[in-house]
Protein backbone atom coordinates (compact mmCIF):
# COMPACT_ATOMS: atom_id res chain seq x y z
CA UNK A 1 0.00 0.00 0.00
CA UNK A 2 1.35 3.10 -0.87
CA UNK A 3 1.09 6.49 1.25
CA UNK A 4 -1.71 7.92 -0.50
CA UNK A 5 -3.53 4.74 -0.25
CA UNK A 6 -2.73 4.30 3.31
CA UNK A 7 -3.87 8.30 3.85
CA UNK A 8 -7.07 7.71 1.92
CA UNK A 9 -8.28 4.31 3.57
CA UNK A 10 -7.31 6.17 7.31
CA UNK A 11 -9.48 8.86 6.02
CA UNK A 12 -12.67 6.62 5.28
CA UNK A 13 -12.11 4.43 8.63
CA UNK A 14 -12.27 8.15 10.75
CA UNK A 15 -15.49 8.59 8.66
CA UNK A 16 -16.59 5.61 9.03
CA UNK A 17 -16.55 5.92 13.26
CA UNK A 18 -17.93 9.15 13.05
CA UNK A 19 -20.81 7.80 10.40
CA UNK A 20 -21.59 4.57 13.00
CA UNK A 21 -21.26 7.30 15.86
CA UNK A 22 -23.75 9.28 14.28
CA UNK A 23 -26.48 6.55 13.80
CA UNK A 24 -26.11 4.93 16.91
CA UNK A 25 -27.10 8.30 18.18
CA UNK A 26 -30.23 8.89 15.50
CA UNK A 27 -31.45 5.15 16.40
CA UNK A 28 -30.31 4.36 12.56
CA UNK A 29 -29.96 0.42 12.32
CA UNK A 30 -27.79 -1.14 9.68
CA UNK A 31 -26.53 -4.03 9.33
CA UNK A 32 -22.73 -3.06 8.01
CA UNK A 33 -21.04 -0.19 5.73
CA UNK A 34 -18.49 -1.05 3.16
CA UNK A 35 -16.45 1.12 1.20
CA UNK A 36 -14.54 1.10 -1.94
CA UNK A 37 -12.31 3.70 -3.15
CA UNK A 38 -11.80 4.27 -6.79
CA UNK A 39 -8.48 5.92 -8.54
CA UNK A 40 -7.65 7.93 -5.55
CA UNK A 41 -10.67 10.41 -5.99
CA UNK A 42 -13.72 8.71 -6.14
CA UNK A 43 -15.64 6.30 -3.23
CA UNK A 44 -18.04 3.66 -3.23
CA UNK A 45 -20.36 3.38 -0.56
CA UNK A 46 -22.88 0.54 0.20
CA UNK A 47 -24.61 0.80 3.32
CA UNK A 48 -26.47 -2.42 3.78
CA UNK A 49 -29.34 -2.77 6.25
CA UNK A 50 -31.22 -6.27 7.30
CA UNK A 51 -34.26 -6.77 5.15
CA UNK A 52 -34.79 -5.93 1.95
CA UNK A 53 -38.32 -3.93 2.92
CA UNK A 54 -35.81 -1.93 4.99
CA UNK A 55 -34.60 0.17 1.65
CA UNK A 56 -37.95 0.78 0.79
CA UNK A 57 -38.89 1.95 3.94
CA UNK A 58 -35.88 4.24 4.89
CA UNK A 59 -36.18 5.95 1.00
CA UNK A 60 -39.49 6.60 1.96
CA UNK A 61 -39.21 7.92 5.80
CA UNK A 62 -35.60 10.00 4.62
CA UNK A 63 -33.61 8.02 6.22
CA UNK A 64 -30.86 6.87 2.98
CA UNK A 65 -30.83 10.68 1.98
CA UNK A 66 -30.00 11.94 5.68
CA UNK A 67 -26.88 8.73 5.72
CA UNK A 68 -25.88 10.61 2.16
CA UNK A 69 -25.76 13.72 2.85
CA UNK A 70 -24.30 13.02 6.90
CA UNK A 71 -21.44 11.16 5.22
CA UNK A 72 -20.75 13.42 2.86
CA UNK A 73 -20.67 15.94 5.09
CA UNK A 74 -18.09 13.97 7.44
CA UNK A 75 -16.08 12.90 4.71
CA UNK A 76 -15.59 16.55 3.56
CA UNK A 77 -14.96 18.25 7.44
CA UNK A 78 -12.27 15.29 7.28
CA UNK A 79 -10.59 16.33 3.85
CA UNK A 80 -12.55 18.22 1.79
CA UNK A 81 -9.82 17.56 -1.07
CA UNK A 82 -9.50 13.71 -1.25
CA UNK A 83 -13.06 12.36 -3.09
CA UNK A 84 -14.54 14.60 -6.42
CA UNK A 85 -17.03 11.78 -6.12
CA UNK A 86 -19.07 9.75 -3.40
CA UNK A 87 -21.64 7.38 -4.56
CA UNK A 88 -23.81 5.27 -2.79
CA UNK A 89 -25.51 1.78 -3.03
CA UNK A 90 -28.29 0.61 -0.66
CA UNK A 91 -28.68 -2.33 -0.44
CA UNK A 92 -29.71 -5.53 2.13
CA UNK A 93 -28.40 -8.16 4.00
CA UNK A 94 -31.10 -10.52 3.36
CA UNK A 95 -30.21 -9.81 -0.49
CA UNK A 96 -26.41 -10.76 0.39
CA UNK A 97 -27.97 -14.16 1.62
CA UNK A 98 -30.33 -15.39 -1.21
CA UNK A 99 -28.54 -14.22 -3.91
CA UNK A 100 -24.85 -14.13 -3.21
CA UNK A 101 -24.50 -16.90 -1.13
CA UNK A 102 -24.34 -14.61 1.95
CA UNK A 103 -21.22 -13.67 0.60
CA UNK A 104 -20.13 -9.69 0.69
CA UNK A 105 -17.02 -10.37 -1.24
CA UNK A 106 -19.40 -11.63 -4.29
CA UNK A 107 -21.99 -8.97 -3.60
CA UNK A 108 -19.47 -6.19 -3.48
CA UNK A 109 -17.52 -7.69 -7.39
Amino acid sequence: MNEQENIQWQIIEKAKQILVKWLKNNNIYTHTIHFIPIDDISLEVYVFYKKDDDIVENQKNGVTEKIKETFINIIYDIDCTRFNEISFVFDSHENVIKNYEGSYFFRLR
